[in-house]
């Protein structure tokens, strides 16, 4: 999961800042794609990426460890369903930051705490109760979960509950970006 949504994240982010930075993106914008199409490039491209590594990554961890898992086909999904969501941030990201600084502030004091604090190395079970109510209003929280359940079928929260947010977060992103990307202002 933490391989997936940095390579997707990172993918997005850095293509588009680097873009900005070399002047280059006037250029994209003049050829005859609308924003729409400009964005969904972007978000592809991270999320092919994060996907690739977030599979790769699994087969390693099952040839090494003899894991199986407990629904395979739900789980590459829901590593597609991760990586394009975070595919969405980083281009959401990329547009915002003005230097690769302002990137690395952004992914390093909100993206990465998310992550961690999202249960992605332990089960909110084991926290305080203050802490696990908290943890269930961090977004990353019910994606890490639902990739767990396809995994080991086991999730602190409700496997539907998983997917529905991982979806309406998804598209949330998603949408974000297009709109960001259509309003130019960065």
């Amino acid at each position: 999961m933490m391989n997936a949504l940095t390579n997707a994240t990172s993918n997005s982010a850095s293509s588009m800042l680097q873009m900005k930075l070399l002047g280059q993106l006037p250029d994209i914008l003049q050829a005859p794609l609308s924003s729409f199409e400009i964005s969904l490039a972007y978000i592809i491209g991270g999320a092919v990426r994060g996907t690739v590594n977030g599979l790769l990554i699994l087969l390693v961890g099952m040839s090494l460890a003899d894991m199986t898992i407990a629904e395979p086909t739900t789980t590459i999904l829901f590593i597609i369903i991760v990586s394009w969501a975070f595919s969405s941030i980083g281009l959401l990201l990329g547009q915002l930051a003005e230097s690769w600084d302002q990137l690395a502030t952004m992914q390093n004091f909100i993206l990465t705490p998310l992550s961690f604090l999202g249960g992605i190395f332990y089960s909110i079970k084991m926290l305080p109760e203050w802490a696990q109510v908290a943890s269930q209003y961090n977004p990353i929280y019910y994606m890490i979960n639902g990739l767990r359940y396809t995994i080991l079928n086991t999730s602190d929260s409700d496997p539907l509950t998983n997917l529905s947010v991982a979806i309406v977060l998804t598209i949330g992103f998603t949408l974000g970006a297009i709109m960001l990307m259509e309003n130019g202002k960065k």
